[in-house]
């Protein structure tokens, strides 16, 4: 390959979006790089949920100790 094409590809490669997409369709990777967006977005979304529940388990947690401890001070 001429050595000006291949620099011409590769600067095309690092500069380009839409030509390094189109590269990595004819290459078969666009729909893995598709699925690890995809990937991505679940798991942060993952990451939401459990800090939420994790919070609402805390909040929990108190409420049963404070009943506990009015339960043994009442006993």
């Amino acid at each position: 390959m001429n050595v000006n094409i291949r620099k011409e590809i590769i600067r095309l490669l690092k500069e380009d979006e839409s030509f390094r997409y189109e590269v990595l369709g004819l290459l078969g990777l666009r729909e893995l790089i598709e699925e690890l967006r995809k990937l991505r977005e679940d798991f942060n979304n993952f990451i939401k949920l459990s800090e939420k529940n994790g919070k609402r388990i805390i909040s929990v947690g108190r409420r049963i100790s404070k009943d506990g401890r009015r339960m043994i001070e009442s006993g």
